[in-house]
C-alpha cells in the first residue's frame, strides 16, 4: 500500500483586457519568488467555489466569483500528488491588498512565459493561452446570458446600458464600478476607435472605425428632415471586399477578414451614441458598407439578433436591409432567420457577358439563378425587393438594357433603385448626365416598373454608394478638408 499523500487545491483564473492575474509567492512560503495563479487548499466540508473564495478573501482581500471550471492537472511529487483544480473567476474590485504575497501583475503569455513558477501553476499556461483566445465580446452578450453574472443589476438592465449608452448617462443607470469589474473579467469589453468623423454639407457624416487589430472600416450616418425625421446609417460587414466588382471602390482593398458581430453591433451603437439618433424607432439599417454581407452571415445574423432586441437598441428587422450581389448559396440562411431583413439584390447588368466582367461573383451565380431564387423568395406582406442598378455610362444604361431590366423585375414585387455611378480619381467608369439618367428611368416606366432614384449622400467626403475607402489614404494623412 503507498504511504504517497495527495492534496485538492483551487485556483482563480481572472482574466481582464486581454491580460491574466497572477500573484507571487511572499519570502515565508515555499517556492518564494514564484508565480502562481491565487487560491489554495479546499479545507474539508468546503466545495471548490467556497474553498476559492475564502482563499482569495484571505490572501488578497478580494471579493470574488468562481463561474467556470476550466481544467484540473495533477503535479506528481515522490511522496506528494497536487490535484489544482482551475476555475474562471470573477472580480468586483481591482482594489485589494497582497497579504500573503509579494506582489501581483496582470500578464501576457509572454511575460508569463520568461517568469519562474510554481511547477503546479505552469502546467496551466497552455490552457490560459486558449482561455484568453475565447473570451466574449460584452456586445455579443444576450440577456440571458449576463443574467448569470452575480450582479445588483439583472441582465436586462445590463444589457441596455452596454447597447444604448445614452440611456446608462441620461438615466442614471449606470453599472455601478463593481458591476463593470465583473463585466471587464468575464467578457472583453474593448470597443472600436472612432479615428474620424468627416461632415458633408448634406448632414452625411462618414464615420471610420479602427479596430481592435488596427484594420479600419466605415459606416455612413445619413440623417433625413423631411416628414418624419429618420437616419439611415450604413454598415460594413467585412474589412475589405472579395467580390472584385469592376465599379467599387473598395474591391481595391482586397479582402482582410470578416467582422464580428460585436463590430457590426459596435458601429450603430457608437455612431448614435456619437451622432443620434436616440430613439431608435428612429433607424433604418442597410448592409450596404464595406463588404458582401452574405460572406459573412453567420456574423450578420447574430448582429441583426442583438440589435433587433426588444431590451436593447430594438430596430425591428422590417427596418434592416441586406444587400447581396447574389451569393445565392446562402439565401436559405437568410431565409430561415427569425430575424430576417429585407432583401436587396446588387444587379447592375442584363446580361451576363456584362455582368460577369462587372460582377465576377455572376460566374458562380448567373442571371437565370438568381431569379429564379427570388421567385421563390417568401416575400412578406407588402414588402418589395430592391433592385440595385449602378448606372454607368455607355455601359449598361441603353433602352435594351432598360428593357431587360424590366424583364427581370416584372413577376418579382420589386422596386428598382437606380444609381447613379459615383466616380473615383483616375476611374474608368462615368456617370450618365442628368438627361441620360432620366431617360433610363423613363423606359423602366414605360415598361410598367416601380423605380426610384438613389440621390448620391456623401459624394464629397468619399462616402457615397461604391466610394467606402476609396479616399482613405487621404483621410489617414490628414488633409481632407472637412475632418472634424
Amino acid at each position: 500500500m503507498s504511504d504517497k499523500r495527495y492534496i485538492e487545491v483551487v485556483a482563480a483564473l481572472i482574466i481582464k483586457d486581454g491580460l491574466f492575474f497572477a500573484a507571487r509567492r511572499g519570502p515565508n512560503k515555499s517556492h518564494a519568488g514564484c508565480w502562481e495563479f491565487p487560491g489554495g487548499k479546499i479545507e474539508p466540508g468546503e466545495t471548490p467555489a467556497e474553498a476559492l473564495r475564502r482563499e482569495l478573501y484571505e490572501e488578497l482581500r478580494m471579493d470574488a466569483h468562481p463561474v467556470e471550471f476550466v481544467q484540473m492537472r495533477t503535479t506528481e511529487m515522490p511522496d506528494l500528488d497536487i490535484h489544482v483544480h482551475l476555475y474562471r473567476t470573477l472580480l468586483e474590485s481591482e482594489n485589494f491588498e497582497s497579504l500573503e504575497h509579494s506582489g501581483t501583475a496582470w500578464l501576457t503569455m509572454e511575460q508569463a512565459e520568461n517568469l519562474e513558477w510554481t511547477q503546479a501553476d505552469r502546467a496551466f499556461l497552455s490552457d490560459i493561452a486558449v482561455e484568453l483566445q475565447k473570451n466574449p465580446s460584452i456586445w455579443e452578450a444576450l440577456p440571458d446570458e449576463l443574467e448569470s453574472l452575480p450582479t445588483r443589476a439583472g441582465g436586462k438592465h445590463l444589457f441596455r446600458a452596454i447597447q444604448r449608452p445614452w440611456d446608462a448617462r441620461v438615466k442614471s443607470r449606470s453599472i455601478g464600478h463593481s458591476g463593470m469589474m465583473l463585466l471587464n473579467t468575464r467578457y472583453d469589453c474593448s470597443q472600436m476607435r472612432v479615428v474620424q468623423q468627416i461632415h458633408a454639407d448634406d448632414d452625411t457624416t462618414r464615420i471610420i472605425f479602427e479596430l481592435c487589430d488596427g484594420a479600419r472600416i466605415e459606416t455612413i450616418h445619413m440623417p433625413r428632415f423631411i416628414k418624419s425625421p429618420r437616419v439611415t446609417l450604413c454598415l460594413s460587414t467585412q474589412v475589405g471586399c472579395a467580390m472584385n466588382c469592376a465599379f467599387c471602390a473598395t474591391a481595391t482593398l482586397g479582402f482582410r477578414r470578416n467582422l464580428t458581430a460585436a463590430e457590426i453591433v459596435q458601429q450603430v451603437s457608437l455612431s448614435c451614441d456619437i451622432l443620434g439618433p436616440h430613439k431608435t424607432h428612429e433607424i433604418n439599417l442597410v448592409f450596404m458598407g464595406m463588404g458582401e454581407a452574405l460572406m459573412n452571415t453567420a456574423n450578420v445574423l447574430k448582429a441583426i439578433e442583438i440589435m433587433a432586441h426588444p431590451d436593447g437598441l430594438n430596430i425591428a428587422p422590417v427596418r434592416m436591409t441586406l444587400s447581396t450581389c447574389g451569393v445565392l448559396s446562402e439565401l436559405p440562411k437568410l431565409c430561415d432567420s427569425p430575424y430576417r431583413p429585407n432583401l436587396a439584390i446588387s444587379l447592375h447588368a442584363t446580361t451576363d457577358e456584362l455582368r460577369s466582367k462587372l460582377m465576377p461573383v455572376n460566374r458562380r451565380f448567373p442571371l437565370a439563378a438568381i431569379h429564379e431564387a427570388l421567385l421563390k423568395w417568401p416575400y412578406r406582406s407588402h414588402e418589395k425587393l430592391l433592385i440595385e442598378y449602378v448606372l454607368l455610362r455607355d455601359v449598361n444604361d441603353t433602352e435594351d438594357d432598360a428593357r431587360r431590366l424590366a424583364e427581370f423585375a416584372r413577376d418579382l414585387p420589386h422596386n428598382i433603385n437606380i444609381i447613379p455611378y459615383n466616380e473615383t480619381p483616375h476611374d474608368q467608369f462615368h456617370t450618365p448626365d442628368s438627361n441620360g439618367i432620366q431617360r433610363f428611368i423613363s423606359w423602366l416606366q414605360d415598361n410598367g416598373c416601380f423605380v426610384t432614384l438613389r440621390v448620391a449622400r456623401g459624394v464629397q467626403v468619399g462616402g457615397a454608394c461604391g466610394q467606402l475607402m476609396a479616399k482613405m489614404q487621404q483621410c489617414e494623412t490628414g488633409s481632407d478638408q472637412n475632418q472634424m
